[in-house]
């Protein structure tokens, strides 16, 4: 891993990464649809090394963080310092003042400066939200429409997100359905490959936030969740699962109920909107909505 950061250095000028092992540039964000017309579905206008430094930047806090449960202590002043760097360079060279964007929102730019932490006043956001209120379409690339989703769930923007999950605009997963295709498709307009899994990164939040199946921010394997089906005002019923080294973890909900299935050796709260409670059977009901 060190390794590979170094390489990622390597190839920054001015802190800002564009290029590996002697290649020019990386891709970036990778087969948005065009801003313009909508329908090459390959012209990537967002820059490539805002998005690259931004992989950096989050490959540095994941490092670092894998350092801590390693307990090595050797780099984390220099990653302080790389991230520090990095940060400053997104906002010398991408980040408008007087609008509050980062690469003039290409094609979503904004949801890479707000994951990781460029939101100072709150306008990056704000303006996140508006734009995707106003055109309730994706007009991001693989990597940013799965970020972009997390970041409106993860500030409770769940309507939104519902929105843009169920949107039945031009470049939607429901227009891609109504022309027939079965698989995740490689561009918003049907070029080149039909089965092409890259934009169903998405899924993960079916199960993470429709289903509301989490994993609390210390768990690893599912030892600890929380039950927490934030969308259930705008999806009227869900079923599903997921299987853990302790078994199935599912939950099942309609207008008036909700049952959740936990094996015993998982440590599980409930909370659905003010309620919250620890689960104490294998099996649990509750009525909705729970006072």
């Amino acid at each position: 891993m060190i390794k590979w950061l170094s390489n990622m250095e390597s190839g920054s000028d001015n802190h800002l990464v564009v290029c590996s092992m002697g290649c020019p540039r990386f891709l970036g964000d990778w087969c948005p649809p065009s801003q313009k017309s909508m329908t090459s579905g390959a012209d990537v206008f967002i820059p490539s090394p805002f998005v690259n430094t931004y992989f950096y930047i989050k490959s540095l806090y994941r490092v670092s963080k894998i350092e801590k449960v390693l307990g090595i202590s050797k780099n984390v002043d220099k990653h302080l310092e790389l991230i520090e760097n990095k940060l400053n360079a997104l906002n010398r060279e991408y980040y408008n003042k007087e609008t509050g964007d980062y690469a003039d929102n290409l094609q979503g730019a904004n949801v890479f400066a707000v994951d990781i932490g460029l939101d100072d006043d709150k306008r990056t956001f704000e303006n996140i939200v508006k734009h995707y209120n106003e055109d309730c379409q994706f007009d991001t690339g693989i990597f940013e429409t799965d970020i972009l989703i997390r970041v409106l769930l993860q500030r409770h923007e769940y309507e939104l997100a519902y929105k843009l999950l169920s949107s039945k605009k031009r470049c939607s997963f429901h227009n891609w359905m109504k022309n027939g295709e079965t698989t995740f498709i490689e561009n918003c307009n049907g070029v080149r490959s039909h089965c092409h899994p890259m934009f169903g990164v998405v899924t993960r939040y079916l199960i993470e936030y429709i289903l509301g199946i989490r994993q609390t921010e210390d768990s690893v394997v599912y030892s600890d969740v929380i039950i927490n089906p934030v969308m259930h005002n705008f999806i009227h019923e869900a079923e599903g699962k997921i299987t853990t080294v302790y078994g199935d973890i599912s939950v099942k909900y309609d207008d008036n109920r909700i049952t959740v299935n936990i094996p015993k050796e998982i440590n599980a709260y409930i909370c659905i909107d003010d309620f919250k409670e620890k689960l104490r059977s294998v099996t649990t009901t509750y009525m909705l909505p729970i006072c």
